[in-house]
């Protein structure tokens, strides 16, 4: 308005100009016509012998107005004898002829005339163009403005169908981050901060409620046709397949819709439907398969987890038997349950004999002594005594580690290969302890759900209306059609000042 406000004082600006010139130019015309009039030039009256003194031409000019002071005669006198010639001064009534004053706007009305017409037809011309215009902005604001308003406005308060906004709020806690095993306080931390958002599961999300994956799953629940009033074109095919199905996507991508901020997290899902009870029932719907999917995400992962723990397990404890196996071979061989065990016996045998030995050998030299060497008593002592050496002298090479390849290991061997079987035993025993406990936890996790969506708003039945909000919804499209009417006009207007 303010523009055309403006256009208005120029253009009348505009008119006052030409008003001006055209005055001025009929001014012009006016001087140089009035020269040419002999009544400009006139002299005094010769009637007259008398000349009037110089200050007559003033009284002569205002002599028509009255009658001339000079006609009185004063009172109680006579008047003079120089008066006669007063009736050859009659012609003063014509003084209209001799001065210049009172001719000159006869001269001048037909010149100011035809201007003051033409100034008229000028400002009655442009007094109706400004008409037209105004005529044709207000039918203009009328057919662009508020007609398509008011068919707005019928159409929202009569014919619309009205929509219900069912609106739920939800997070994805939990982190598939935690399914590798890791126990260092690194990857606790990592995996606590990736939880602590978890932006790649509610991007997932976010592009799978839009797919058709999900109105599939969706349609398995409910009949999404009757909930958006879409007809079908073949009711005895599977509903996924039906021609319909892709106006059935659209209408999904029209009234469903799911956001995710990325600095908190939170997801919001928001569902329009027809009927307040269908709105609730498909926002729950799709809360359900989000969940689902959520869950399904995780557990290929946990399932890996789970048989990979299960293989460690199976390869551990055939590890644990083929070394019991050469255990119970070595034992075996060695004769012994325990090489330590073996070991101190021979000692303590080896002591025995070595105090049989003393005790024979001081037989033997009693016997030496009241006897020869070549009774039998002393051979037969003698011959116990080198028994006793030659088994002192194989239990000292057994526990010494002197003894010869095909004979019986020695102590020492036998108690290195007993210590390294049972090192190897116990490790074995701790990685099968290690990979039942992983296998354990494995399945632990494989049972309960590791990533999972905590809806702290949950979808509510909707009493109103979200669409059509009548009153809002008019003035918006009002604002709108004015704008567009606002830059018609303009751009009209331009082109009539400048066509």
């Amino acid at each position: 308005m303010e523009k055309l406000d403006e256009d208005r004082e120029r253009e009348e600006r505009k008119q006052r100009a030409m008003k001006a010139k055209r005055q001025a130019q009929a001014k012009a015309a006016a001087k140089k016509v009035a020269p040419k009039e002999p009544v400009f030039v006139t002299a005094p009256p010769l009637a007259s012998s008398e000349l009037p003194p110089p200050q007559a031409a003033p009284i002569a000019k205002t002599a028509p107005a009255g009658k001339p002071p000079a006609a009185k005669p004063a009172p109680g006198t006579k008047p003079a004898p120089a008066a006669k010639p007063a009736p050859a001064a009659k012609p003063a009534p014509a003084a209209p002829d001799v001065p210049a004053a009172p001719q000159a706007p006869a001269t001048e009305a037909p010149a100011r005339a035809p201007a003051t017409n033409l100034e008229a037809e000028i400002s009655a011309l442009l007094t109706a163009r400004e008409q037209r215009t105004r005529r044709r902005l207000g039918i203009s604001f009328v057919l662009a403005v508020l007609v398509p308003t008011l068919i707005a406005a019928i159409y929202l308060a009569f014919f619309a169908t009205p929509r219900f906004l069912a609106e739920s709020k939800f997070v994805v806690r939990g982190t598939v981050e935690m399914l590798g095993g890791e126990s260092s306080r690194f990857s606790r931390d990592l995996s606590a901060l990736s939880g602590a958002t978890n932006n790649q599961e509610s991007h997932i999300l976010v592009d799978n409620v839009m797919s058709r994956a999900m109105v599939e799953r969706v349609l398995d629940k409910m009949d999404l046709y009757a909930v958006f009033h879409i007809a079908r074109q073949t009711p005895e095919s599977p509903r996924s397949q039906d021609p319909a199905f892709d106006r059935l996507m659209a209408q999904w991508n029209s009234m469903v819709h799911l956001s995710v901020d990325a600095i908190t997290g939170i997801l919001v899902l928001n569902v329009q439907a027809y009927t307040a009870q269908d709105a609730l029932s498909l926002s729950q719907a799709i809360l359900d398969e989000s969940t689902a999917l959520i869950n399904a995400i995780t557990a290929r992962a946990r399932q890996d987890r789970l048989e990979r723990a299960t293989k460690e397990v199976d390869l551990a404890r055939a590890d644990l038997a083929n070394l019991l196996k050469q255990f119970e071979a070595f034992r075996n061989e060695q004769g012994t349950v325990d090489a330590s065990y073996s070991a101190l016996a021979l000692q303590g045998l080896a002591s025995m004999l070595r105090d049989q030995r003393v005790a024979l050998n001081a037989e033997l030299t009693t016997a030496r002594s009241s006897m020869s060497n070549d009774t039998a008593p002393t051979r037969n002592l003698s011959n116990r005594l080198d028994s006793l050496d030659n088994e002192i002298s194989g239990l000292d090479a057994q526990i010494g580690g002197s003894t010869h390849a095909g004979d019986r290991k020695s102590v020492p061997q036998s108690l290195v290969m007993q210590e390294n079987l049972e090192t190897r035993r116990k490790l074995m025993i701790d990685r099968v302890s290690r990979a039942e406990a992983a296998q354990s936890m494995a399945l632990s996790d494989s049972l309960r759900q590791q990533a999972f969506v905590m809806i702290f708003e949950p979808p509510f039945l909707p009493h109103l209306a979200a669409f059509p909000r009548v009153f809002i919804d008019t003035f918006i499209v009002l604002l709108v059609f004015f704008g567009f009417w606002c830059m018609g006009a303009t751009y009209a207007k331009n082109l009539r000042d400048h066509g």
